[in-house]
């Protein structure tokens, strides 16, 4: 079984480079960019990767993130692609066991986001497809997703990047296109997100400007 194949590390290089290969032919033979998405997207979504390679026991996280970081030089300007690198590493992340590989996926998840997010806003301004919209919100919530997970293992201890999470967080949640969004549970039984206000408002109140008080109190009313 493709599962069990894959749990053998010697065989993700060959793995990695078929997807590649796949790609990297999509790519040189569809000069429209629209095109090469569409055609490139089943093979890059996470969830349908993740489901392709699950074994027995519980899926292949480590190929994953080979596959996305071999492929990453021919999709960079993919926002699909980004962003579903971002979910991956993300995921990953919370497999592992040391703070600094953690943190390490998460910063690098956060970039990939936050570049995905920029290539969508430049597409929106010069379409006015609504789907761009829905995945620019989709997008939004993975960044915040991930920057407040960087401040949980910081223990909240670094004000830019809480600062720079409650922005994310307040972008994400403002975002008509999130409000009926199924939040995922990735800490017990709440997100990440909920986590990251709860915890917040207890022990480091202090280290906000008045901008982001009024933000964490709009925030408050919408989340929690």
């Amino acid at each position: 079984e493709l599962g069990e194949y894959a749990r053998k590390k010697e065989n993700h290089k060959l793995i990695g480079d078929a997807f590649y290969y796949i790609i990297s032919k999509i790519i040189n033979q569809n000069r429209s960019v629209f095109t090469q998405r569409k055609k490139c997207r089943n093979f890059i979504l996470f969830d349908i990767l993740n489901e392709v390679f699950l074994d027995r026991m519980g899926g292949q996280l480590s190929l994953l993130v080979h596959i996305y970081t071999r492929l990453h030089a021919c999709m960079a300007q993919d926002y699909n692609f980004l962003h579903q690198n971002a979910k991956c590493f993300i995921k990953y992340s919370t497999i592992l066991r040391e703070k600094e590989n953690k943190l390490n996926y998460l910063e690098q998840a956060a970039r990939l986001a936050t570049v995905a997010k920029s290539i969508i806003e430049r597409a929106i301004e010069e379409s006015h497809n609504e789907y761009l919209n829905i995945t620019l919100a989709h997008i939004q919530y993975t960044r915040a997703n991930a920057l407040c997970w960087i401040c949980t293992l910081e223990d909240y201890v670094n004000s830019v990047n809480v600062s720079n999470a409650i922005e994310a967080v307040y972008t994400a949640f403002s975002n008509p296109y999130n409000e009926d969004k199924d939040y995922e549970t990735n800490y017990g039984d709440e997100s990440v997100i909920k986590k990251f206000m709860r915890e917040f408002r207890v022990s480091a109140p202090d280290a906000l400007d008045g901008k982001h008080i009024n933000l964490m109190r709009e925030l408050n009313l919408m989340i929690l």
